[in-house]
């Protein structure tokens, strides 16, 4: 089991799935790649319509280096419905935005491609914690490395991001973006 919780409000109406789907969101948030890959295909095997699996799985797979995997995970999240919320569809639409930049880490366009709608989705729901990291990663030089090539503008989101934070794990994942900056130590939330 995952050292910390977390917990995303997603559509689904599996007990079943929720579990696996929280530990591989903590194992992702705790930069255990692998373990979160296995979390989400466990969920894969109770059920291969549910979105919200293939989308934490491009991200755990991208993190292992296997970015064609991450890109056919990515694809499969955005050609499923499972009866996503509009919420949940932009958050599966901008991380497919989010893969194809990964794939040409110089493109600015790619980028540009995802900051846009990610502030319009924030417009809209200004609380929510992974679209206010995804917003941040979208003015990164490079998308591999979250928290390592971002100047003010990506900081802004980020200490937004943990601000909104109510969970250890996203601390955990939020706290190397502002590390980068120097930001970190000032943070009082960062350090609980």
């Amino acid at each position: 089991m995952a050292s910390a919780t977390a917990h995303e409000p997603v559509t689904t109406s599996s007990r079943r799935l929720r579990p696996y789907y929280d530990q591989g969101i903590a194992y992702l948030h705790s930069y255990v790649w692998i373990e979160a890959a296995r979390s989400f295909n466990q969920a894969l095997r109770l059920d291969r319509t549910w979105p919200w699996r293939y989308l934490g799985l491009s991200y755990a797979l991208e993190e292992l280096g296997v970015p064609e995997g991450a890109k056919r995970a990515g694809e499969s999240a955005l050609a499923l419905d499972g009866g996503a919320t509009g919420r949940e569809q932009l958050r599966i639409e901008l991380r497919a935005r989010q893969l194809a930049a990964s794939a040409k880490p110089g493109d600015s366009a790619l980028r540009a491609d995802i900051s846009s709608p990610s502030t319009k989705a924030l417009e809209k729901y200004p609380k929510d914690v992974e679209l206010l990291l995804l917003r941040g990663h979208a003015h990164e030089s490079a998308h591999q490395m979250p928290g390592m090539g971002g100047g003010e503008e990506s900081l802004r989101f980020y200490q937004r991001a943990l601000a909104e934070s109510r969970t250890p794990s996203r601390r955990t994942t939020i706290c190397p973006c502002l590390r980068k900056s120097g930001s970190y130590r000032s943070c009082p939330r960062a350090r609980d």
